[in-house]
C-alpha cells in the first residue's frame, strides 16, 4: 500500500512540474559592451545594470558582479528585475 501512494505522490509531482510554465522576464534597460580576450581568442559581452535613479541618485548601492550572466536564457533579466523591486522597497536599507 506503500508503494501506491509513493507512485501516485511522485506521478502527481511530476505531472505538475512539466505542466507548469516557466515565466520569461523581460530584459530590464542596460549597457553592453565587449572586450576582447587576445590571449585566449575570443570576445565577451559585458552586461551593465543600473538602477532608474542610478545617474541622479546620491544614495550608496551595493555592487553585485554575476559571472554568466547572459541575456538570452540566463539570469541577467531575472536578477536585474529582482533587484530593481528589491531597491525600489527599500529592503537595502540597514
Amino acid at each position: 500500500m506503500k508503494f501506491i501512494y509513493s507512485y501516485l505522490l511522485l506521478t502527481f509531482f511530476l505531472i505538475s512540474c512539466s505542466a507548469s510554465a516557466q515565466i520569461k522576464d523581460i530584459v530590464p534597460p542596460h549597457d553592453e559592451f565587449t572586450i576582447a580576450y587576445t590571449q585566449v581568442g575570443e570576445t565577451r559581452n559585458i552586461n551593465v545594470w543600473t538602477p532608474p535613479n542610478y545617474k541622479t541618485s546620491i544614495d550608496s548601492l551595493p555592487v553585485m558582479y554575476m559571472a554568466d550572466g547572459g541575456i538570452v536564457d540566463e539570469d541577467f533579466s531575472h536578477i536585474g528585475n529582482t533587484l530593481a523591486k528589491l531597491i525600489e522597497s527599500k529592503v537595502f536599507l540597514q
